[in-house]
């Protein structure tokens, strides 16, 4: 009993100590080497060798050679058969069985069931060794938005700069907060809905896989306009719309009146139709750099320095 109880210890430091596995369930180990002592090599191609000081997984096809005083035993996971190798040997590993290329091994002796118990373990270790792809979040997430804006039933929609597309938001206006899904565009945007005219604080709050990973220390100002204020308001933009049907003048207007993501849109709409209008392009950059969206804004930089003569 007391020699069943040591060979099953060994086997465990063996599975804690085991060097390398494989990169597939398909390269499951056909045995493992055990108790080396002395001058103890493992080959994967009968060429090169690498030394073996300590419990090792060894694959179908592979090597072990002795010095003259080397020692080890191999555990066949099919077979469930301990071998002993003594020194000058070299054996070849197969699933059927160890195979002498020199030397002699001794006779195989049952390992118990430990083994079996053992090879069906490592195959469900081997998700324990996977990289997941599990999207982390930065030591430090920073989030700006607009300091001070305004919105609408017209101009609903609020935007900040997208900090990753495996982060999700929650916008909070006043006492109403909305949850915004994640995004692979450079910039979030969310059309707001049932807020009563006025001004509130509002802020941006970011989630990683569901947790708070982001809150800023500062809020922002967001204005909601009244039915009075959009009469006033879209009596004016009429007569610009009629001036300037381009959306130039309407770009600008709308960023006097702290409508700032309309006037980005316009601004955008109308350098993309007229792509020789770079002397335009610092109207937007104004209104991006309002709006903190640094992404956009470094990218229409870049375009206004190549353009510029």
């Amino acid at each position: 009993m007391n020699k069943f109880i040591k060979t099953v210890c060994i086997l465990f430091m063996a599975l804690l100590g085991m060097a390398a596995i494989a990169s597939s369930e398909d390269d499951s180990p056909v045995a493992l080497l055990i108790q080396p002592k002395g001058e103890v090599m493992y080959s994967g191609d009968g060429k090169t060798w690498k030394m073996v000081n300590r419990n090792h997984f060894l694959f179908e096809g592979w090597r072990v050679k002795t010095g003259a005083d080397g020692f080890c035993k191999l555990v066949n996971n099919e077979t469930g058969m301990i071998e002993s190798i003594k020194g000058d040997t070299e054996v070849e590993i197969l699933s059927q069985g160890i195979k002498a290329v020199k030397g002699t091994i001794s006779a195989p002796e049952h390992s118990s069931s430990f083994m079996g118990m053992l090879k069906r373990k490592f195959a469900k270790v081997q998700k324990y060794a996977v990289i997941k792809r599990r999207p982390k979040a930065p030591k430090r997430i920073k989030l700006k938005t607009a300091k001070e804006i305004t919105l609408s039933e017209d101009y609903p929609d609020l935007v900040w700069e997208n900090v990753g597309p495996e982060y999700s938001y929650r916008l909070v206006v006043g006492e109403k907060t909305f949850d915004v899904p994640a995004s692979d565009r450079d910039m979030a945007r969310f059309s707001l809905s049932s807020i009563e005219p006025g001004q509130f604080d509002y802020h941006v709050r970011v989630f990683c896989n569901g947790e708070l990973v982001y809150k800023p220390g500062k809020k922002g100002k967001l204005h909601w306009m009244s039915d009075d204020e959009m009469k006033s308001l879209r009596k004016k933009e009429e007569s610009v719309r009629q001036t300037d049907p381009d959306g130039f003048l309407l770009g600008n207007f709308m960023d006097d009146h702290g409508l700032k993501v309309p006037a980005m849109d316009l601004y955008r709409k109308f350098l993309s139709k007229n792509p020789d209008a770079n002397k335009m392009r610092p109207f937007l950059l104004k209104v991006l750099s309002d709006l903190n969206l640094e992404t956009l804004k470094k990218a229409e930089i870049k375009a206004y320095h190549s353009q510029a003569e």
